[in-house]
């Protein structure tokens, strides 16, 4: 294993620009004590400790752009409230350019609200979650915004990444832009994460769908290790992407090119998992920082492995360092890759 190569790529991370075009949201964790059962119902009493607001969805892979040293260039839509306040602070204060954030009145600010409880001298888990988000389309002024802003941002920009989960951003004049870019842009990394419809991208560099998501939009039932494959091949011939990487939870995960044999990776680290929460957005900000430094396919997949591996080692969504990353591949079988 040669690490002054990945040394190398790590340090190039700091000049590199990426514009993340996704639903910004907040993650809320509430903490709270098990306390009673209620005499209203049978349900448990839980006495509040403290909350925390963390960057959460589009917010989580501009957090890590950011640790790892690139500059991130947020960009999506925030609504007109305390939680859209929020979050334009967090990201402020960590000097964040937040111009490309549009804000829509009527529109609530994505949140995601999870409740740990626990006893005095227990480990609090996860009791609850409830989601407050918008699945309506921005609106035609928002759209037009965007799109403004989208391609203001992408001049001198080295890297896109693109999460698409339903929530109204991507419209359909949206995905017409982004599938144009290849011929307009031709030297820019475009990574895309899509739950719903990944199949509608075209010509982008990378695609990273976990593996319960590569199988439906691969038009496979469900998943079944003996379909990867299959499900590799066909996000490739559909997408036209010049790779897939399919993330597999403590599996590792694959990494797809048309015409060669696949590359496999074993977790980096444990495979005790504390909290899958945003590690595929650590994931595709390393591969398409990597990506956009220079670094080969299989170079970036290793990197991107190692940042996986560190973020769901932490409770809530982790934003990843190139201190960590570097330790975790010093540490772990990041490097013992299978070809298929």
């Amino acid at each position: 294993m040669n690490l002054n190569k990945y040394r190398a790529i790590l340090r190039r991370f700091q000049a590199k620009r990426v514009v993340v075009l996704r639903d910004m949201m907040l993650d809320e964790y509430v903490s709270a004590e098990s306390w009673r059962i209620s005499r209203e119902a049978p349900v448990l009493i839980l006495r509040h400790q403290a909350t925390r607001l963390l960057p959460g969805g589009g917010a989580n892979p501009v957090s890590n752009i950011h640790s790892l040293g690139g500059r991130a260039l947020p960009l999506g839509v925030v609504g007109s409230d305390l939680m859209g306040e929020a979050l334009l602070g967090i990201f402020r204060a960590k000097g964040l350019d937040t111009s490309g954030l549009v804000r829509e009145k009527g529109r609530p600010t994505g949140v995601k609200t999870r409740v740990l409880a626990g006893g005095v001298n227990t480990a609090k888990q996860q009791v609850i979650r409830i989601d407050r988000v918008s699945e309506e389309p921005v609106r035609r002024a928002t759209e037009e915004a965007l799109l403004q802003a989208l391609q203001r941002r992408l001049k001198g920009a080295d890297g896109l990444i693109v999460s698409d989960y339903g929530c109204g951003l991507v419209t359909e004049r949206v995905l017409s832009f982004l599938n144009g870019l290849r011929r307009r842009h031709p030297g820019l990394v475009v990574c895309v994460d899509s739950r719903y419809r990944l199949m509608d991208y075209r010509g982008v560099t990378v695609v990273t769908p976990n593996e319960t998501e590569a199988a439906p939009a691969a038009g496979f039932e469900e998943y079944r290790e003996g379909l990867l494959p299959q499900i590799g091949a066909r996000l490739l011939s559909t997408t036209g992407a010049r790779m897939a990487l399919v993330t597999q939870g403590s599996k590792g995960m694959t990494l797809f090119q048309p015409g060669l044999p696949s590359r496999h990776l074993p977790v980096c680290g444990s495979t005790e998992i504390v909290d899958v929460n945003g590690a595929g957005d650590s994931v595709a900000a390393t591969m398409t920082l990597a990506l956009a430094a220079g670094a080969e396919p299989h170079e970036a997949m290793a990197l991107a492995n190692a940042a996986g591996g560190v973020a769901v080692m932490r409770s809530g969504p982790a934003s990843v360092t190139r201190a960590e990353i570097l330790g975790a591949l010093e540490a772990g079988p990041a490097l013992e890759e299978k070809k298929r």
